[in-house]
């Protein structure tokens, strides 16, 4: 926290000093322009004598003018980047202190229907874990830490346009990929790498915040359709040279014209034939100026972050791709002519103007288009490393996962999303597959919260970033929850039912393939009888399939029950009753105890609120 706050001082501090510095330059930039000016006007009633030293004051004022509006905005460039650094401090000590509503939240996209843990883990929306990682600005940065929190162990996208078209559609979670453990072991490694290196950590964050505005998914597709695309010169061949030569014999017609030295004006002939040239071609170059337009919002942003990479080993950069990127802009900007009528017009009759800038953009094409998908990856992959070195760097006690064989073993496991001086750690051991772990205790004891800080840490780990653990030990396996079930009027399911659904998904996952698998308080929409019955029947399941997990849950007697208990690990949270003024309060400490529950506290609480006999 302290290095967050020396260097805020230090932003504050050049911010304020800046801002001097922009006044004085502002009144100077007046002054300098009156200076320029006033010469001008008094040239009208001055004897024409004065006229030289007039001009020339004009002129050194002109000049200073120019040097000053030079000055003023580079000045107003480098305040900005200074209150970007304010920022970065600030979303800091927000991170630290867990306050979401001070962090920025990344649009990750929409939560997937029926995904396996992602609402009930928190992966997206506000104060998620996604939330927490939100340190990525670009659409592929936010696309590799979607995938990486939805589907850690899937094989990686085709090509990168398909995961950031992915931003808008569902991810779920597939057959594992075989290099996943080979992919997960280079980023810790990076990430353990670049956590050492928090200055480093800002300007990767600076470069992706530094740009006019946001690319849009929808517009950086086509863009990445464009780049590895088939060439626009096919059957197009007449074009280009024909359109060079009007573009030499129009402007030499009309000097010809104009000087009198041939009367008829063809030119006008060959403008109208530029023009036609142009029509021709104009509505395939506007297609693919649109196209690569699609990622001008990036490339500025995509151009800086490459530079900076090239900074570290941690991911492999083109060097050549920042330049490349830069480049296209320039083109993209030139064909923007198109959009002014009154320029783009006299341009096209004269020039062909269409044809010559669609060539540069095609030429550009066929040099670079097969090397965006790797400098897509590239930046993806970086920002996703930043935002768990962030992570690391802020928490410097947390550890890297160990994948190791049979059950989960954790020291220290803390939630991750909860502030650091509020979450209370625990000593955690998940059964080997084919056991599970009951978690008892009372409401508000911290039962869910406990389940859920083993879903969120399995999580980063198969990310391959830092747990909330002094140590970890678990098989690489990813969850499957049932916590948060909500009926549905709009299909008519109810809330058991709908609970049954899901518990139907999360028994027939752990059939196919090794799960962890976190039940939060089941069945509840039934009754009593009924509920310990088809409980006793869903973790035989289970247990059965090879499952490894925790379930939480009120029903005491389920541990005691002859055909699960030998397979089931109890422990308890419990409560403290305090007494103070002659009123009963509770106090817990969350602390996680071996055997079952002891105490219950609901009838204490429905007397605390009011409601008691």
């Amino acid at each position: 926290m302290s290095w967050y706050r020396e260097r805020l001082a230090e932003a504050e501090a050049r911010t304020a000093s800046l801002q001097e510095a922009l006044g004085g330059l502002s009144r100077r930039r007046t002054w300098t322009f009156l200076a320029a000016v006033i010469p001008l006007l008094l040239l009208e009633t001055s004897p024409r004598s004065w006229w030289p030293l007039l001009l020339g004051l004009a002129l050194v004022a002109a000049t200073a003018f120019v040097f000053f509006l030079v000055r003023h905005r580079r000045t107003r460039r480098a305040i900005r980047r200074a209150q970007e650094v304010e920022a970065l401090q600030r979303e800091g000590l927000a991170r630290l202190a867990r306050e979401f509503d001070a962090l920025p939240r990344p649009d990750l996209g929409p939560e997937p229907t029926g995904h396996p843990w992602a609402g009930d883990l928190a992966m997206l929306g506000p104060n998620s874990l996604g939330h927490l990682l939100g340190t990525v600005r670009t659409a592929p940065g936010r696309a590799a830490l979607r995938h990486a929190l939805l589907a850690p162990r899937n094989p990686p996208p085709d090509h990168p346009g398909a995961a950031i078209a992915a931003l808008s559609e569902p991810i779920l979670p597939g057959e594992p990929d075989p290099g996943w453990e080979a992919r997960r072991s280079r980023r810790e490694d990076g990430v353990r790498t670049l956590a050492e290196d928090p200055d480093f950590l800002q300007r990767v964050q600076l470069a992706a915040r530094l740009r006019d505005r946001p690319a849009r998914p929808s517009t950086l597709v086509p863009f990445l359709d464009w780049a590895r695309g088939e060439g626009w010169s096919e059957g197009r061949r007449w074009a280009l040279p024909l359109a060079r030569t009007l573009a030499l014999l129009n402007p030499a017609l009309i000097v010809i014209w104009l000087v009198g030295w041939l009367q008829p004006p063809f030119w006008v002939l060959t403008l109208v034939v530029t023009l036609w040239v142009n029509r021709r071609i104009s509505l395939e170059a506007h297609t693919r100026f649109d196209a690569a337009e699609g990622g001008e919002d990036a490339l500025r942003s995509w151009a800086a972050l490459l530079d900076v990479a090239a900074e570290t080993e941690v991911v492999q950069v083109d060097p050549e791709a920042a330049d490349a990127l830069r480049a296209l802009r320039r083109v993209t900007d030139w064909a923007g002519v198109r959009r002014s009528g009154l320029t783009h017009f006299p341009l096209a009759a004269l020039f062909a103007w269409d044809i010559h800038h669609l060539e540069r953009l095609e030429r550009w094409r066929d040099r670079w288009g097969d090397k965006v998908d790797g400098w897509i990856t590239t930046l993806g992959e970086l920002e996703l490393l930043v935002s768990l070195a962030v992570l690391r760097f802020d928490h410097p006690s947390w550890s890297f996962g160990e994948a190791g064989e049979g059950g989960i073993v954790a020291r220290e496991l803390r939630h991750p999303l909860l502030p650091p001086d509020e979450a209370v750690p625990n000593d955690v051991e998940v059964p080997d597959p084919g056991g599970l772990l009951l978690v008892t205790g009372s409401n508000m004891s911290g039962k869910s919260t406990l389940l859920r800080a083993i879903g969120a840490n399995q999580v980063l780990f198969l990310m391959g970033g830092p747990v909330a653990a002094n140590h970890l030990r678990t098989p690489p396996i990813e969850p499957f929850t049932s916590m948060r079930i909500q009926d549905s009027l709009s299909q008519g399911v109810s809330f058991f039912l709908a609970e049954l659904h899901r518990l139907r998904d999360v028994v027939e996952g752990a059939r196919s393939r090794p799960t962890l698998v976190l039940l939060d308080e089941i069945l509840q929409g039934t009754n009593t009888a009924e509920r310990r019955i088809a409980a006793r029947i869903i973790l035989r399941h289970l247990i059965d399939a090879g499952a490894i997990g925790a379930v939480s849950t009120h029903d005491l007697t389920l541990g005691r029950e002859p055909a699960i208990a030998d397979a089931l690990t109890e422990v308890h949270l419990r409560e403290d009753v305090l007494e103070k003024d002659g009123k009963r309060t509770l106090s817990f400490d969350h602390r996680l105890r071996e055997g079952p529950a002891t105490s219950k506290n609901a009838l204490l609480l429905l007397d605390m609120v009011g409601l008691g006999t």
